[in-house]
């Protein structure tokens, strides 16, 4: 080999040498920009995590990135279902949404990327933590080939004062299950749809039976105890496999619908299964023995959403057929 032929190769290794001590220098100054955050801070292909920071890795439950990438193909894994905020009007004007682990899967970033929403809201289990919590991604796109930061800013505190605020607007806060607020934005959504996609849509509206000498002979706090184990007497036959096995999350609603009034909005359940349905309330009430007042009965109106039906006849059939149960002597369902 030549003089010069040798010191070609000397300086061509010495060059890949240098290279290679350049990307692990540079890749050493990016690693320390992102540890100093408090955030947690990824940098992304869009499919894949390249980096990540240390607090990152603590959240999730690991010393470094290849133990992470060993057990999870893609961050997403740990994102938890969430529903969409209901109002589309928020959707259509952009403000932060839930992601779905489900719908985005290992290619979420590149979906929100394309979509061009800036921000995303997820709720993530995090193995140092006894609760969920809740994230802000902000992603943006890196002038580096197919490279994205993704900056994680913790907004549990804040979702949960949002959720908060949800929940007092939507529940009851004697029974804990939802109130007539909830009905009446459900009964709507429902109503639409059972027109569009020619869905059934029944209703049950019941009362506890001389609920004032309930008040009167025992007390407003018995009454409140009443109406607090009726609750739990109707969710707990509402939730048994046997009623309506179809039936999951907001195809059926139970709620407090004012006083000692209650409702059922159920969804792609015919007039006939629902009568059935609400005798068998009706017996499990009779026959079930109250703290305080021991025994106490309902009676039921039932009936169905009809073509050309609005809201309000829909409501005013229901509340007739609870009324007509009530001249018949009560304890018992009617059905029109």
């Amino acid at each position: 080999m030549s003089e010069m032929t040798m010191y070609s190769t000397v300086i061509i290794i010495l060059l890949f040498f240098l290279i290679f001590l350049y990307k692990i220098r540079s890749k050493q100054i990016i690693q320390n920009f992102l540890n100093a955050h408090d955030n947690i801070m990824i940098l992304s292909d869009g499919k894949n995590i390249n980096m990540i920071n240390k607090q990152g890795l603590k959240v999730f439950g690991y010393d470094s990135l290849k133990s992470f990438k060993l057990a999870h193909a893609d961050i997403s894994d740990f994102f938890l279902e969430n529903e969409m905020d209901n109002d589309e009007s928020d959707q259509r004007q952009g403000k932060i949404l839930y992601i779905d682990k489900y719908t985005y899967g290992k290619k979420w970033i590149l979906s929100v990327a394309k979509e061009e929403k800036k921000q995303v809201k997820v709720k993530i289990f995090a193995k140092d933590s006894l609760m969920d919590r809740y994230y802000q991604i902000r992603i943006s796109k890196l002038n580096i080939a197919n490279s994205y930061s993704l900056s994680f800013t913790d907004i549990t505190e804040i979702e949960a004062k949002r959720l908060s605020v949800l929940y007092d607007a939507e529940y009851d806060q004697l029974t804990n299950i939802f109130n007539r607020v909830k009905v009446n934005k459900m009964l709507k959504d429902l109503s639409y749809n059972a027109k569009k996609y020619n869905h059934e849509v029944t209703l049950i509206l019941f009362d506890i039976d001389h609920f004032k000498r309930v008040n009167d002979d025992f007390g407003h706090n018995a009454g409140d105890s009443v109406l607090r184990e009726l609750a739990s007497l109707v969710k707990g036959v509402l939730r048994e496999k046997d009623i309506f096995t179809q039936l999951d999350g907001e195809d059926k609603i139970f709620a407090r619908w004012g006083g000692e009034e209650f409702i059922i909005l159920l969804k792609d359940v015919s007039l006939e299964k629902t009568s059935r349905l609400a005798s068998r309330l009706r017996k499990e009430i009779e026959k079930f023995h109250f703290n305080i007042v021991k025994n106490v009965t309902c009676s039921f109106g039932v009936t169905q959403l009809r073509a050309g039906d609005t809201q309000i006849q829909f409501l005013e059939r229901v509340d007739k057929a609870l009324y007509e149960a009530k001249e018949k002597g009560r304890n018992q369902v009617v059905t029109k």
